[in-house]
């Protein structure tokens, strides 16, 4: 009983360590091997995947569950795509958007098995890890905003000299859209590990972290994401109030929302809420509107050119707008996370893998507080699929993946009062 409770912690404590460099990506020990970019995170993954995959056990969930099917069609999906490399022009940059791809499925898997192996106290590392990827970011994100600097990255080299004095939080992330679409699918979880952790110290942590995040949020200039965070804290208070138990839960939806009013003030609600609705004088609502609309006529034409079977990976993005039949005013990437799988790996491939997702929310038990995390972080992982620049090579959209579709038979076993530290 000894023996097992340690291995379960030391599964633990790696997956608070994957969590935390997966956040962090290629900013912390950047190498490139030719022409494939390795980090700590990554490199992470293929020390540590003999240890974790020498007891594959993800192939005996229930074969009646989302979870069982979704780590098959994982397997189809890397398969297909593979296959569609063969039949691609610009083999290069397909096999770049396929490893990438692959990268995201190893980590799915990767994260499914230590929080098997973790047991049941995964609920509460991995919700360590995200309190502690949050705490790492948020010093950077406050740096940016007061020095109007950058970490490295492509968004920052790319923008234009008029963008680049605007106080904008992007932390470790791709882009502040990125940034924001992982502080939103983190609230449930600090809520969660609010009402688990015993130490006054720690619970005063969690709170500063989710006091600060709709301030951090507000600059990353990511309009839905504001939106869907306001929709997760309603939904949580909404299911305490409903369950009638747990007050922490009710009492940090109140003051987030409190928090919205004192940092954004009468700006946030009038002037300041309205800038962020609308767009820069540089490029009007009205085209940014019409570039998504364009990438999903496109997508509809590729679907219809392609008899559903997708352009190829990476392909869509490699075209160019110029080249493309509804111009998309120089955004090669179809920021939808549907229509980047539907149009680069096909219809079927892309209906699959919603069909999944809405699938898992019909497995999850809303009489706890961790189901209702789950459910409150999958509606939200489906509204913010619409946002982002790109989802499939981003390590946060494979990680949040993991957690919506862990599912094993015994998940009911963990307490939903479970207390510790």
């Amino acid at each position: 009983m000894q023996k097992s409770l340690q291995e379960s912690d030391k599964s633990g404590l790696l997956l608070v360590l994957f969590v935390v460099t997966g956040i962090i990506g290629s900013h912390l020990l950047p190498i490139n091997i030719g022409g494939i970019n390795l980090f700590f995170f990554r490199l992470l993954l293929i020390l540590f995947a003999p240890f974790v995959f020498r007891n594959f056990r993800l192939l005996n969930f229930r074969y009646n569950t989302p979870n069982f099917w979704f780590i098959h069609f994982c397997f189809f999906w890397v398969v297909y795509g593979l296959v569609s490399l063969l039949f691609i022009k610009d083999f290069m940059e397909g096999f770049k958007a396929w490893m990438a791809l692959v990268w995201g499925v190893v980590i799915f898997l990767m994260f499914c098995q230590l929080m098997l192996m973790t047991g049941k106290k995964m609920p509460y590392y991995f919700c360590l890890g995200l309190l502690l990827a949050n705490i790492i970011s948020i010093p950077v994100a406050l740096w940016e905003l007061s020095t109007l600097n950058h970490l490295k990255g492509s968004y920052i080299t790319n923008l234009p000299d008029y963008a680049l004095d605007r106080q904008i939080a992007i932390a470790f992330l791709e882009n502040p859209n990125g940034y924001a679409y992982f502080m939103v699918l983190s609230q449930p979880f600090l809520y969660y590990l609010y009402t688990i952790v015993k130490g006054k110290f720690l619970k005063s942590v969690i709170i500063l972290t989710c006091l600060i995040t709709p301030y951090l949020i507000y600059f990353t200039d990511a309009r839905f994401s504001i939106v869907v965070f306001l929709v997760n804290v309603g939904l949580f208070g909404w299911f305490m109030l409903r369950r009638r138990f747990n007050l922490y839960a009710v009492s940090i939806s109140a003051v987030l929302l409190c928090l919205v009013l004192i940092f954004g003030g009468w700006k946030f609600l009038a002037e300041g809420f309205k800038e962020k609705l609308e767009v820069s004088e540089e490029t009007s609502s009205k085209e940014t509107f019409q570039i998504r609309v364009n990438h999903f006529k496109n997508c509809v034409y590729y679907t219809i050119q392609t008899g559903g079977l997708g352009l190829g990976p990476g392909t869509y993005e490699s075209i160019g707008s110029f080249n493309k039949p509804y111009y998309t005013y120089g955004n090669e990437s179809p920021h939808n996370l549907v229509i980047e799988v539907i149009v680069n790996y096909g219809f079927y491939v892309g209906l699959l893998l919603v069909v999944f997702i809405v699938a898992s929310l019909r497995n999850t038990d809303t009489e706890t507080t961790w189901g209702v995390c789950i459910l409150i972080t999958t509606i939200a992982f489906m509204l913010l699929s619409a946002q982002n620049s790109t989802y499939l090579k981003t390590q946060v959209t494979w990680i949040f993946l993991s957690v919506i579709f862990y599912r094993i038979p015994t998940e009911k076993g963990v307490n939903n009062q479970l207390q510790v530290l």
